[in-house]
């Protein structure tokens, strides 16, 4: 009966078993035959997706950036080298309108407030115009290097080479580099219409900006109080926060000397009198009157000469140099024809790929020091 029992029991025991472990070999193989994504077939953003380690391996576009710009905010505010002189710039504009809204008195007390409701007005309006110049991509020309490096282009096998039949020296004495052109032996400085140091041909009017690193398409000035290159794409903008700048100085200090005026038609009896008087009675209003003066007359004779240089088609680095001094100007349309085209020419869009997104971390390669300033993960 024993015997019975286990010829009974033996194929009940081989049945459940094999339910049950058939499923689980099933997983164990599927498991040993699936094959790993092959992440260097896929695009960057999805390859940088696959993995949860991926964030150790990678970094943000902006910290790679080679120029001296400072980026706030993980890469969403970019500014120029010169943050010092913006932030001074920021405090010169607020200060006199704090101190206006503080110390006027006009004539009546509706009057007084609607003269501070307008000047604070005008106080913001340049101080967001000034900024709107700042934040705003003059017109940036990335280098080859780090374009082909850190973003998608045609020619993946770019190499920073110099224009064909130039070679590249350096002096003995001074130990900078010189050019040296085979074809006709010429030596320079720089070579026309290229870019040593992004290692790529410039645009015409075009410059490499030595403050703030960067080649710029139709490169102006750098401006220290702007902290940043006035380019192509912010120059209206900086006319702009030039014009209502004027403006809000002019209001201010007018309202101040019209203060001056009713006190001196009031109590002195020479105008010598009244500037006395009204400078012991009033130091801060005399001093903000003052300060605001000689802001409102070097503003306008800058605003002016650059109203000067669009009539006539150039731009301060082609004006200082003399670049079309005896020459023709091919883009020049007139005076007329070039302020039509400086209101009408829509800004072009930036050549600055996406700087917030993940890029491979280089090995080999630290992120320059002046790439950033405050930019938090």
């Amino acid at each position: 009966m024993a015997d019975d029992a286990d010829e009974a029991a033996t194929p009940l025991r081989t049945e459940e078993t094999d339910e049950a472990t058939t499923p689980l070999r099933e997983n164990t193989e599927a498991d040993e035959q699936r094959v790993p994504l092959d992440t260097s077939l896929t695009s960057p953003s999805l390859a940088l997706s696959v993995s949860s380690d991926d964030n150790e391996a990678t970094e943000r576009l902006w910290r790679t950036w080679p120029g001296r710009n400072r980026f706030y905010l993980n890469g969403r505010l970019m500014l120029g080298a010169d943050v010092f002189q913006l932030h001074v710039s920021s405090f010169m504009i607020l200060l006199p309108v704090v101190l206006f809204c503080w110390r006027y008195e006009g004539p009546s007390h509706n009057t007084t407030l609607y003269v501070k409701i307008v000047g604070f007005t005008l106080g913001v309006i340049c101080l967001a115009s000034l900024w709107k110049v700042a934040l705003r991509d003059p017109g940036i020309l990335p280098r080859r290097s780090w374009e082909n490096k850190y973003t998608d282009t045609e020619d993946e096998h770019y190499e920073p080479l110099l224009p064909e039949g130039w070679r590249r020296f350096h002096d003995d004495e001074t130990g900078l580099p010189y050019y040296f052109r085979e074809s006709d032996g010429e030596t320079a400085w720089e070579i026309p219409q290229w870019c040593a140091t992004c290692c790529r041909p410039r645009p015409p009017r075009s410059k490499h900006c030595a403050v703030c690193d960067n080649c710029v398409c139709r490169f102006d000035h750098h401006c220290p109080w702007t902290g940043t290159c006035i380019g192509q794409r912010n120059y209206l903008s900086f006319l702009a926060f030039l014009a209502w700048t004027c403006l809000a100085c002019l209001f201010l200090d007018g309202a101040l000397l019209h203060e001056l005026y009713r006190a001196d038609k009031a109590e002195a009896s020479t105008v010598q009198q009244a500037l006395v008087d009204w400078a012991t009675a009033k130091p801060v209003a005399a001093g903000l009157a003052l300060y605001l003066s000689f802001l409102l007359v070097s503003l306008i004779a800058l605003l002016g000469y650059h109203l000067r240089l669009v009539s006539i088609g150039e731009t301060t680095n082609e004006r200082v140099k003399g670049v079309w001094k005896g020459k023709a100007k091919p883009h020049d349309r007139g005076c007329c024809g070039n302020y039509a085209l400086l209101l009408r020419e829509a800004v072009p869009p930036s050549r600055l790929p996406n700087m917030r997104r993940r890029v491979r971390r280089q090995a080999s390669s630290t992120p320059p020091d002046d790439a950033s300033d405050d930019g938090g993960e």
